[in-house]
């Protein structure tokens, strides 16, 4: 029974996120503060969201570099650990822009990482 009611828990947490509507003014489902809050969060399930989060920008970056024919931001070798540690701490000092729209600044903050626009 606990097994499943933690399974039922998990699940929930998990699919928590997908309700949530786009902000019409940003055009943009997460703010730079949600998106905070998620990465920071004690919460296993909002530390998942907010990895997949950060890794569908990473890759979005990398693939539509490449397909410009330009080399990807993010050299090979990088962990998606790295990303997440050179991410979180620039969204963290984000004073003014965290009302804007997050993957925006997830993109920033991998471009100011690696030196890449």
């Amino acid at each position: 029974m606990k097994k499943c009611l933690l399974t039922i828990s998990l699940l929930f947490a998990a699919t928590a996120n997908a309700a949530e509507e786009v902000d019409s003014r940003l055009g943009a489902f997460h703010t730079v503060a949600s998106l905070v809050e998620m990465c920071t969060s004690p919460n296993p399930a909002s530390l998942r969201y907010c990895y997949e989060y950060v890794t569908a920008v990473a890759d979005t970056i990398n693939t539509t570099r490449v397909r410009a024919g330009k080399p990807p931001c993010i050299p090979g070798g990088v962990t998606l650990h790295q990303v997440i540690e050179s991410v979180i701490p620039y969204l963290q000092h984000q004073e003014k822009g965290r009302d804007e729209a997050a993957a925006m600044a997830v993109a920033v903050a991998i471009g100011d990482a690696w030196n890449c626009r």
